[in-house]
């Protein structure tokens, strides 16, 4: 996608009418951090937003995010809104945020 942010792959990655699903992106460097990670996003919002939907999800895999704070803080920059976490039968624990976004079967 850019210099610092190439396509990657993920064991649980499967192919949905001929496309990966998640599109999986990884660092190019063997190190990116979560504040590399928030400019990347503020400079290729829109393409991460455009990746998002003609693949159905996009995947960051290998970036140095330590702590639920850090991620949130990637997301914040990003721009993308908080949504309540509504049905699903996957398992959710709470990192960070409101409890209305997730659900604890």
């Amino acid at each position: 996608m850019t210099p610092l942010v190439k396509i990657g792959e993920d064991a649980a990655q499967r192919q949905m009418q001929g496309k990966p699903f998640p599109l999986v992106l990884s660092p190019v460097e063997e190190h990116m951090n979560f504040v590399q990670l928030q400019e990347y996003f503020l400079q290729n919002h829109d393409k991460i937003r455009q990746a998002a939907s003609e693949y159905g999800a996009v995947m960051f895999s290998g970036f140095e995010i330590k702590t639920g704070n850090e991620w949130a803080s990637v997301l914040f920059k990003s721009g993308i809104k908080q949504m309540d976490y509504i049905g699903g039968a996957a398992v959710r624990n709470l990192i960070i945020g409101s409890d209305k976004r997730m659900s604890n079967m």
